[in-house]
């Protein structure tokens, strides 16, 4: 019997006994009960084998490369420092000339050596305020006001400083420091307020001339810069 000749009910019986046992013939696995268990499409393009191809997939070789594993079984320790000897303080040692020479050696010198040096050489002949004793007060005897003492060394040491700063030293000192500091001692209410105009009116100037100055006692403010001279001469 030629295939035209054959009726569409064999064929139909032909192709659903082909359907139920070729899965099971062609399990990957070889276990015929969990592929029969399945229900499959009745699609005759899709296969059993490549259904079951990714549940039956083996570990390939490059996964079991990658898995991770330990470089060493030894414990971690930390790599060694370099100062592995603690270095205990040392106790303070008094400065000795010679070594206090040293430290000192590449300081600046103080062009003043001292706040009456300073006032008396420059304060006075470069910073000139007309002192009536009403608007404006000064005392000649500075160094007997504490709190004019304590700005005017202010002052001192301000200048030692900025003087070394060639370009905005000068204008720094004046801004910051020369007129905050001398707006107060010459206020009416400052620290010479207790000044009058003195018996022979020693705390009063002309228009335009120099702020009024008394000396010190002698040995009052002696000059640093004979001090700090002398560890170099003993040594």
């Amino acid at each position: 019997m030629t295939g035209a000749m054959r009726s569409p009910a064999l064929r139909r019986s032909r192709s659903s006994s082909t359907s139920d046992t070729s899965p099971a013939r062609s399990c990957p696995n070889g276990n015929r009960a969990s592929c029969s268990a399945l229900t499959l499409p009745t699609s005759p393009t899709l296969s059993p084998r490549r259904l079951f191809a990714p549940w039956c997939r083996r570990p390939s070789r490059t996964r079991l490369k990658t898995r991770w594993r330990p470089r060493s079984t030894r414990p971690w320790t930390p790599p060694p420092s370099r100062n592995c000897r603690r270095r205990r303080p040392r106790p303070p040692v008094a400065l000795s000339p010679r070594r206090w020479t040293r430290s000192t050696r590449n300081q600046p010198t103080l062009y003043y050596g001292s706040v009456d040096e300073f006032v008396r050489e420059y304060l006075v002949k470069n910073y000139r305020r007309r002192v009536d004793g009403q608007r404006t007060v000064w005392a000649a005897d500075w160094w007997n006001y504490p709190e004019a003492t304590i700005r005017l060394d202010a002052l001192w040491r301000a200048w030692e400083h900025l003087r070394l700063a060639p370009t905005t030293g000068m204008s720094v000192w004046f801004r910051d420091h020369a007129d905050h500091h001398m707006s107060v001692l010459l206020d009416p209410s400052g620290p010479f307020a207790a000044a009058d105009e003195g018996r022979n009116r020693e705390n009063v100037n002309e228009k335009g001339g120099e702020l009024p100055y008394a000396p010190p006692p002698e040995g009052l403010y002696p000059d640093l810069r004979k001090d700090a001279a002398s560890p170099t001469a003993d040594a």
